[in-house]
């Protein structure tokens, strides 16, 4: 209510600014066109200008007050509303009541002109409308449509009255009266817009009255012809009518002389006034204190130490930006992880991470590959409370093992050696987490060790609230619990490289390319001792009976083999045709190698079998590799293609589109002939399709 209630207020103040501006510059300057522009722009600065504001920060120092407020009494108030409280909803409400019936009066005077020209003869000249009425009405335009009455005047008169309006048509000045109606709706209790409005269709007046004479070779008949009308009662008020009062000032500028262009000046005497405007009003000044730098009284501010964040593949964007609030709220360093990439293994192989101090001294590192990365330290060193050092560093072989107690936090860090992985001491807050692996917890005296045969599966940390409600007293500080166990393989693995396996968990390349490992999804990895397997003496190697049995397929570099001949339903057929088949189509293959020229498989597909669709009906799929697929729809004598239903990709269409069909593009075709089928396959084809139906069914699924 506040905000509107400025917006109409702001907006009000600019109206009457530009209505003073033309009032007192420009209203006896005959810049007719210019002075029309002046006004429009002056409607729209007033709306648009109030909307845009400037929002000016300015930074002070923070004050400290020693006044102790718990020494106030406490008072209860009852808040008693008087109608002075009501009086925001009583003004909106006559607000909205004024709006509502001014909008009224405009559609009324729509309504009111429709109702004019019904049943009028017309008249076309040109681009123009002619209306001719017998009603006593001054001469009036609305857009291209001129209304008057012939019989009030004569020729000349009438000639000087068209002249008038079609300037008004001409230049859309219907435009000009229904802008500043729209503005005297919602401003109507700001008076300046009344006058606004009339000055506004005074200038129009004047700028018909001036083009009007330029094609009349009598301006003085013209000006007897003004006088003439003002005997003529008005007309709609949302019209441009040729009668206006102060009939005397348009006579007066009609004989008055042009105004000299060193007067322009006056348009530019608003800029000033409209610059103070948005000095005083249009900008935001938010007063904000700045940041203090807290001296906290501390051993550890009064000492001096060098601290690291490690950071390895392992570590998660969860932990790192845990990590970062820390490092920002109590060191005043900031960092931003960005780029994180992880592989299959949820290891991290690309990071960026930036540092910037509270100088503004940025540092930058930035890891990128396909491979996990190493491990690296994101360091600080303080002296005396003070930052004097920070920046990126390879970590040294011992570094978890002096991870201490004085320091008040520290990341969890799991780092794997060359036969166990170590746990450090995880600290937050001054608060030493217990460390829980696979339910059992560690000894916070010890530097924890898990062999490396076991994966790390999961690491997960709980705050003190938590970890207390899972472990009771001995997790009040907050507990970190790891699980380790051994990582399955799983078939989606196995297809995420082209020529690559899965090896003790890390993606490897093949040596041969020409074999390839297939192993059971849930089978143990490392049971299957693949590291320790000669690729290239593979064939028909077993295992012991509690292991799997390791499949070698020979591969070609396309999947099938190319020194074999090759038959599809009893044609010879191409490599590239059998590599473009959909294996669901295919009924059996037979290998023969008896034959003279070598290997043969023979295909036969599903469509040599006519089956029973889900409606009962015949249906026939085929293979569409061959390029005589189309000529064979066209050419079957069961089914006439342009009189049966086709279906193209679940869509109906007509026989057209097959015709237009390219063979490559079509991956199968099914023709159904519910007519040679029994009466209740009939009656089902044709309560699906209609009557159509029993032509026969096309359907072609493309690629």
């Amino acid at each position: 209510m506040e905000t509107i209630s400025i917006y109409l207020l702001k907006c009000s103040g600019l109206l009457a600014l530009f209505f003073i501006s033309y009032y007192g510059l420009l209203r006896k300057e005959t810049f007719f066109n210019s002075n029309r522009w002046f006004l429009l722009s002056g409607l729209l600065t007033s709306a648009v200008l109030p909307l845009l504001v400037y929002t000016k920060v300015i930074w002070v120092a923070p004050k400290t007050s020693n006044f102790d407020y718990t020494t106030i009494p406490l008072t209860t108030m009852v808040e008693q509303k008087s109608i002075w409280d009501y009086m925001p909803l009583i003004a909106l409400l006559l607000y909205g009541i004024v709006i509502t019936l001014l909008a009224a009066k405009l559609l009324y005077d729509f309504y009111s002109l429709q109702q004019l020209l019904k049943g009028k003869v017309s008249r076309y000249q040109a681009d123009y409308r002619l209306v001719d009425t017998k009603e006593n009405l001054a001469p009036f335009s609305f857009f291209k449509t001129i209304v008057y009455n012939s019989e009030l005047y004569n020729a000349s008169e009438l000639e000087n009255i068209l002249e008038h309006e079609k300037v008004h048509s001409d230049q859309n000045h219907t435009i000009d009266v229904l802008i500043a109606r729209v503005f005297c709706i919602i401003f109507w209790f700001n008076p300046f817009i009344w006058l606004y409005k009339k000055a506004i269709l005074q200038n129009l007046e004047f700028i018909a009255d001036s083009e009007a004479t330029k094609k009349l070779t009598d301006k003085k008949a013209y000006q007897i012809t003004l006088l003439k009308i003002t005997t003529q009662e008005n007309c709609v008020a949302i019209t441009n009518h040729f009668y206006q009062s102060l009939i005397k000032k348009r006579i007066v500028m009609l004989n008055k002389n042009q105004s000299r262009k060193r007067n322009s000046w006056k348009y530019a005497a608003v800029l000033p006034a409209l610059g103070a405007f948005v000095l005083l009003f249009q900008i935001n000044v938010v007063a904000q204190e700045q940041p203090q730098e807290v001296k906290e009284a501390s051993v550890m501010d009064n000492s001096d130490f060098k601290m690291a964040l490690h950071v390895t593949a392992l570590s998660t964007e969860k932990e790192l930006n845990s990590e970062k609030e820390y490092f920002e709220k109590e060191y005043d360093l900031v960092m931003r992880f960005s780029g994180i990439k992880t592989n299959s293994n949820n290891e991290i192989t690309a990071i960026n991470v930036a540092l910037k101090d509270n100088k503004g001294t940025e540092k930058e590192h930035h890891i990128e590959g396909n491979k996990a990365i190493d491990p690296f330290n994101i360091y600080f060193e303080r002296k005396n409370g003070v930052l004097t050092d920070f920046g990126f560093a390879k970590p040294d072989s011992d570094q978890l093992a002096r991870v201490t107690k004085s320091q008040n936090n520290s990341g969890l860090n799991i780092t794997k050696a060359e036969s166990f992985y170590t746990v450090n001491e995880y600290v937050k807050e001054g608060k030493s987490y217990l460390v829980v692996v696979n339910g059992i917890a560690q000894s916070p005296d010890d530097l924890i060790k898990i062999p490396s045969e076991d994966d790390i599966l999961s690491s997960n940390v709980l705050d003190p609230i938590q970890a207390e409600k899972k472990y009771g007293s001995k997790g009040k500080n907050g507990v970190i619990e790891i699980t380790t166990g051994t990582a399955k393989v799983s078939t989606k693995k196995m297809n995420s490289a082209n020529n690559k396996v899965w090896i003790n968990g890390e993606l490897t390349d093949i040596p041969n390319e020409s074999k390839v490992m297939v192993f059971n999804q849930n089978q143990d990895k490392s049971k299957l001792d693949l590291d320790k397997t000669d690729v290239n003496n593979l064939t028909n190697k077993q295992k012991s009976k509690t292991s799997q049995t390791i499949k070698i397929v020979k591969r070609e570099t396309d999947g099938i083999p190319a020194d074999i001949t090759y038959y599809i339903n009893g044609k010879i057929a191409t490599k590239a045709e059998v590599d473009k088949m959909d294996p669901s189509l295919i009924e059996k293959m037979d290998v023969d190698k008896s034959s003279d020229n070598g290997k043969s498989i023979k295909i036969t597909t599903k469509d040599k079998a006519q089956t029973k669709n889900a409606n009962g009906w015949a249906m026939q799929m085929e293979i569409t590799d061959s390029s005589d697929i189309i000529k064979g729809i066209q050419q079957d004598k069961n089914i006439d293609y342009k009189k049966a239903i086709i279906i193209i990709n679940g869509k109906f269409s007509d026989f057209k589109a097959i015709d237009k069909l390219d063979h490559n593009d079509i991956q199968t075709v099914g023709r159904q002939s519910p007519a040679n089928g029994p009466e209740k396959t009939k009656q089902a084809a044709v309560a699906k399709y209609g009557e159509k139906a029993l032509n026969g069914i096309i359907t072609i699924t493309t690629k």
